[in-house]
């Protein structure tokens, strides 16, 4: 049977615009935050790379020119 590992990746969003992200409820380390804050696209495909696989999205407030949250759910195999 294949045992997986998680991610979650939070966003807080301001005026659509990235303000800072967290991993695991741990904020991101400056290097991240900084490339991920310019890139959604980015952050898929550098993750992607490292073998993991979005499995979900989900966004909490996020109206256009709003403040909310978005969360990235990753998966991948142990």
């Amino acid at each position: 049977m294949t045992k997986w590992e998680y991610m979650v990746v939070e966003f807080w969003c301001i005026n659509e615009s990235i303000h800072s992200v967290r991993i695991n409820g741990e904020d991101a380390a400056k290097e991240e935050n900084e490339g991920w804050k310019s890139s959604r696209h980015k952050m898929l495909n550098e993750v992607g790379n490292e073998g993991w696989e979005l499995i979900k999205i989900r966004g909490v407030n996020t109206y256009r020119y709003e403040d909310g949250y978005e969360y990235f759910t990753f998966k991948r195999p142990l």
